[in-house]
């Protein structure tokens, strides 16, 4: 813990020091730099909010593995021998990709 901030206190100390001297070039044009940091930071904001959003909305929608089996039986899905890999970031439930048809 001791390492860790002492490195990041040298870190702040030698970026505040970068920070204070070209701070007086902000009227000078330097602001252009600062509005672009702004709007791409404002893009990765709104996409990390988008993506949270739609992970949110499809784990309220997630089928668990057993009652997908059942209903895979009773409707008498043809079954293809083998294993299948679906590249998915459920945890435990059936991958979305897979009960689309089945919703269609």
């Amino acid at each position: 813990m001791w390492a860790a901030g002492s490195v990041a206190a040298f870190f702040l100390i030698i970026d505040s020091a970068f920070f204070l001297a070209n701070l007086t070039k902000i009227g000078e044009g330097g602001y252009v730099p600062v509005i672009l940091a702004f709007c791409v930071y404002g893009v990765m904001w709104i996409w990390h909010r988008g993506a949270a959003a739609v992970m949110a909305r499809m784990h309220e929608s997630l089928t668990p593995v057993p009652q997908f089996m059942k209903e895979i039986q009773s409707k008498n899905v043809p079954r293809v021998p083998g294993t299948a890999v679906f590249l998915t970031r459920t945890e435990r439930d059936t991958p979305p990709v897979m009960v689309w048809p089945r919703q269609a």
